[in-house]
């Protein structure tokens, strides 16, 4: 494999932060491994930052061998200057092992996620469920698992699942809360309860941060709800006019 170009290298180093950030980390790494091969010499410190943020990567999926492997290799090749201040931060997370207990439940998590893309539901659930044992607070493993109801199906386990998602304290990361919300709405919408739809649209819209997709497709369901007459059955002893 040729080495990857200067403007290569600085679009996977992005690529891989934004990744990682969004909680793909195995793709973070499958970005991230062409530049810790090739070693680039350019842009300056770029080789130690790939290090550093697989180091990262490493450490939260439960990693905790790899990650020390790359810290130091992020040490080594730190330049002159350290222009992008990599050396405090890799000391750091030498000095400070993450809780191995929530690294397998991140990495236990994404590999129920990898299953659910493979429509492998038995093994989704499993992966899901070993998760959750170990950290039953995730918002992001919560929104998962109401994806693994839907595909399996069973709308009510999903709706309360995203209900958890949006109820999370602190707040599930911007991404999963606006696609928890997308999800609530339509399994709203799919039960016959319009108002809370058109409620659970109006607030993925309104997450900051949210990938635009999300807010497209809330964008365009509403637009359809609003298009089209309101078929809710009145309460009792209101006119139905």
């Amino acid at each position: 494999m040729a080495a990857p170009e200067l403007a290569e290298v600085r679009a996977r180093l992005g690529l891989a932060e934004q990744l990682d950030a969004l909680y793909e980390s195995d793709r973070a790494l499958d970005v991230l491994n062409p530049v810790l091969a090739s070693r680039p010499a350019a842009p300056c410190g770029a080789f130690a930052r790939a290090q550093s943020l697989a180091g990262m990567i490493h450490d939260r999926l439960g990693r905790r061998a790899p990650a020390v492997a790359a810290y130091r290799a992020a040490l080594a090749a730190v330049p002159a200057g350290d222009p992008d201040r990599v050396g405090s931060l890799v000391r750091a997370r030498l000095d400070r092992a993450p809780d191995a207990r929530l690294g397998e439940a991140y990495r236990l998590s994404l590999e129920g996620w990898r299953a659910l893309e493979r429509s492998a539901l038995a093994e989704a659930a499993a992966a899901l469920g070993r998760s959750l044992e170990l950290n039953a607070s995730d918002p992001v493993t919560r929104y998962r698992l109401g994806r693994l109801y839907l595909a399996r199906g069973e709308a009510a386990r999903a709706r309360t699942e995203f209900e958890r998602t949006l109820a999370a304290r602190p707040p599930a990361p911007p991404v999963f809360l606006a696609a928890a919300y997308l999800e609530a709405a339509r399994v709203a919408e799919h039960e016959g309860d319009r108002a809370r739809a058109i409620e659970m649209y109006r607030a993925a819209i309104a997450v900051r941060g949210a990938e635009p997709r999300s807010r497209e497709a809330a964008r365009a369901a509403l637009a359809r709800l609003r298009a089209e007459p309101d078929r809710t059955p009145p309460a009792a002893g209101e006119p139905s006019w």
